[in-house]
């Protein structure tokens, strides 16, 4: 942890060094407790950065202890975490705070913020070089696209992540390193991959080989061998996991009906019996009764209104109205849950209708993320991010009817890369494309509530204000120029800028042709400068 923490009082700074070097094995409860007084302390003695320090290390607990479940005060502290590391510029600590915020909505299954979370996360990475960081981030976005069954795109980010640098952590790095095979090694299993599977298998053998055992794996690691063998057909080795998963006590604590590895298990036992024609010892009555005592099950009956409600969920999925579906199925869960439950033999229901729901909760979110990612690609350019010339049409005409209604000023940029064609022929396209790309960068940088940036094609890019002033328009060319000169070997600018307050009948490309003439004219001249027009 960064010396930034020290707070020159004793009691308090044990209390950091006990987080420090007990976080991992200390009870949770007793970092929460440490934590709110490094936080009070803080507070107490206006030091910002030492409660910074105490409200990353208090959600990073709770997330992973999951000690609470309260949306609005996880959400709180993870806020103050944030603005604390901006006031105080501390990009790393913005950086993992976006990484727990992007916990927190897979927590709550909202995995489209989630993914954006650590999107933006990864993009801070790659501004402030915090490659270890952005491993972890990589991997979080993986297992995001497993947990929504996209295994193609969970295989391409674990991938990357495997590859990605480590930090000094080095037991806590190689369980996530295990951590991103298994989920790897599933994702091929489902794309039914199985050799693929089975190479991931053996990393993951080679990497725990020698190690104690980690109880918090052990038992879905396990589940995942048995199942990789099944696929490859090797009896032998299912009932050599099966054994090691019966003489483990993993497999009791860890099971629950919400709990993926013993579904998977459950069906692996029903598999290997059937092939085997052995029985196992009642196996799959003990995983039940241990799901039974999970939800505190009372004695069973059948209510007479199981068999319309079952009706019902049927019609409701083939006609894809999965709001009536979950509505039902809530019911019919509940009957199951509080009457059924004597001999277990109503469990599998339970799991396949808790199952059937979130599929068809993760196709919906699949398709509203689909049609949001689709609708981003039409509107943005694939090189710079920035909007390309359809998303800048939508905006320009959006602003435009803004600075109308409030009779604001309205301006057009024009912006291109001086002697393009002779960078390309002189140095390669991908020179070209990088220079474009940093532009981008640059422009993208200074967008704001008032300013926005387009690539419209080639080396030409727009800039759109509304309800600005001349200095500001004059300070943003002038900036821009004098950042472009920084770059490796200078990027040469020609600019036009072209303002009034619109009258009506008027459209965004009736300043377009002004800003052009005005950047001609910058390069007809010495390049690399900027012109205004300026129209009250």
């Amino acid at each position: 942890m960064d010396d930034i923490f020290i707070t020159h009082d004793l009691e308090i700074d044990l209390k950091i060094q006990e987080i420090l070097s007990n976080r991992m094995g200390i009870q949770s409860t007793k970092v929460v407790e440490i934590c709110d007084d490094i936080i009070e302390y803080g507070i107490r003695m206006g030091n910002e950065m030492t409660q910074l320090f105490g409200y990353y290390f208090k959600v990073e607990v709770f997330m992973r202890a999951e000690l609470v479940y309260d949306k609005n005060l996880i959400q709180e502290w993870i806020n103050k975490g944030i603005l604390l590391s901006e006031q105080n510029n501390q990009m790393e600590y913005l950086i993992k705070f976006y990484n727990l915020r992007g916990s927190f909505f897979s927590w709550f299954d909202d995995y489209v913020s989630a993914i954006e979370t650590y999107k933006l996360a990864v993009q801070l990475c790659d501004q402030h070089g915090f490659l270890e960081i952005r491993g972890k981030l990589i991997a979080n976005i993986a297992i995001i696209y497993t947990l929504i069954e996209d295994d193609e795109e969970a295989i391409e980010y674990l991938l990357e992540a495997e590859n990605a640098p480590v930090d000094a952590d080095v037991e806590l790095n190689l369980w996530n390193k295990v951590l991103q095979l298994y989920y790897l090694a599933g994702s091929y299993l489902r794309l039914d991959e199985v050799e693929m599977a089975y190479m991931s298998q053996t990393d993951i053998e080679n990497l725990i080989q020698g190690r104690p055992n980690n109880s918090y794996y052990r038992f879905g690691v396990l589940v995942l061998f048995g199942r990789i063998a099944m696929k490859r057909g090797r009896l032998d080795q299912v009932k050599y996991y099966i054994d090691q998963i019966i003489h483990s006590e993993e497999r009791i604590h860890y099971i629950g009906i919400s709990d993926g590895d013993a579904v998977h298990y459950i069906h692996l036992l029903y598999e290997y019996e059937k092939l085997s024609k052995e029985e196992m010892d009642n196996e799959v009555g003990s995983v039940l009764e241990k799901m039974k005592e999970t939800y505190e099950i009372d004695e069973p009956t059948i209510h007479q209104r199981k068999n319309f409600l079952q009706e019902l969920m049927m019609f409701y999925e083939k006609t894809d109205q999965f709001n009536l579906y979950k509505a039902t199925a809530k019911q019919f869960l509940t009957i199951l849950e509080d009457k059924a439950f004597d001999d277990g033999k109503h469990l599998l229901d339970i799991v396949e209708i808790r199952s059937e729901i979130k599929k068809m909760k993760l196709n919906q979110f699949k398709e509203s993320y689909r049609t949001r990612e689709l609708k981003h690609q039409t509107q943005h350019d694939d090189l710079t991010q920035l909007l390309n010339r359809r998303g800048l049409e939508y905006f320009a005409d959006k602003w435009m009817d803004y600075a109308y209604q409030g009779k604001k000023v309205f301006v057009v940029g024009m912006i291109d890369i001086d002697s393009f064609k002779k960078l390309n022929d002189e140095h390669g396209h991908l020179h070209g494309d990088r220079c474009l790309a940093i532009l981008g960068k640059v422009l993208e940088g200074k967008q704001s509530e008032h300013i926005l940036a387009a690539r419209v094609g080639g080396d030409e890019f727009v800039v759109i204000f509304w309800d600005v002033e001349f200095q500001e328009v004059d300070d943003f060319a002038k900036e821009l120029k004098r950042e472009m000169l920084k770059i490796e070997g200078g990027i040469h600018l020609s600019q036009g800028y072209a303002a009034r307050v619109p009258q009506e009948q008027m459209k965004p490309w009736d300043y377009l042709n002004r800003a052009d003439t005005l950047l001609y004219e910058m390069k007809q001249t010495s390049g690399n400068n900027y012109k205004i027009y300026w129209e009250n």
